[in-house]
């Protein structure tokens, strides 16, 4: 068999990579040159090559951001300020709701007890009408007007009149006199 010689040395030479580095320098040098020749003759305008980027903003835009950002933060302030108002507000409010409900339970219980005064007063009266009209006058002469007056005003009329006949001259134009300013 025959053996293939090759000619030349088996392994690269050393600093291959150094050449093809010069290679690329040189032709981004000459990119350059050939993009500053094109903008110097107005044939591409590269001054407004960043504001086409993205991440590029110009000075008008970014002072307009950061005054949205300044109104944003006063917005905030502000809601924030707005929200600690109401929620005093708020509490002002549960404030006179408690207050409100006690004076609900106060009136209901004050009604309760004028129920029951009055159907106490009911029940007299229909118990000084079954009496006789000199002695149900007895009892009540020994009452103050304002006593006598609630449950004279509970019986019929014919049983007051009655009644009035047999008390006091003096209590019973007491109880005429309030009985007419009712």
């Amino acid at each position: 068999m025959a053996k293939i010689t090759t000619i030349g040395p088996d392994t690269p030479p050393k600093g291959r990579w150094l050449i093809w580095a010069g290679i690329f320098i040189a032709v981004l040098v000459l990119l350059s040159l050939l993009a500053m020749l094109l903008n110097f003759l107005g044939i591409v305008d590269f001054s407004t090559l960043p504001l086409a980027l993205p991440w590029f903003r110009s000075p008008a835009e970014e002072s307009e951001q950061i005054l949205k950002e300044e109104q944003l933060a006063m917005q905030i302030v502000d809601l924030q300020a707005d929200r600690e108002l109401l929620l005093g507000s708020l509490e002002d409010k549960k404030n006179e709701i408690a207050l409100l409900k006690a004076e609900v339970e106060r009136l209901e219980t004050e009604i309760k007890q004028l129920i029951e005064q009055e159907q106490a007063i009911t029940d007299m009266a229909a118990i000084y009408a079954k009496m006789d009209p000199a002695a149900a006058a007895a009892i009540l002469e020994k009452l103050s007007a304002e006593e006598v007056l609630p449950i004279l005003g509970k019986l019929k009329k014919d049983q007051a009149a009655a009644i009035l006949a047999e008390l006091d001259g003096d209590l019973a134009s007491k109880i005429t006199r309030a009985w007419a300013a009712r």
